[in-house]
């Protein structure tokens, strides 16, 4: 399995779950300009905003499963993930649960 991967010559990433291992197909990678794209979205706390990008998002990236159960990053998109190690993708899906739900 991939994980991060840069193609040479194309400015696209196959970034991988490092939680339950899922990834986009090649046709529908993501851009080198998604990761940092998605961290100032993160940055912006514009729940809207980063509701918005997690629906579109899904339509590229889809989550599989850990010890049968949904994998416990399943908030993150695919960007959120590049680099990351498990217990960082679960710890990030957990602030960006606590943000969505938090009320202003």
């Amino acid at each position: 399995m991939m994980y991060d991967v840069q193609l040479p010559g194309y400015g696209v990433l196959l970034i991988a779950c490092k939680v339950c291992g899922a990834r986009p197909e090649p046709e529908q990678a993501y851009t080198i300009a998604d990761p940092p794209r998605w961290t100032q979205l993160l940055e912006s706390g514009d729940k809207t905003a980063i509701t918005a990008y997690l629906m579109q998002d899904q339509t590229v990236f889809r989550h599989g499963t850990r010890k049968d159960k949904p994998c416990p990053a399943i908030p993150l998109p695919g960007p959120a993930l590049h680099k990351l190690a498990g217990h960082e993708a679960i710890a990030m899906a957990d602030d960006l649960k606590a943000l969505l739900l938090s009320q202003d």
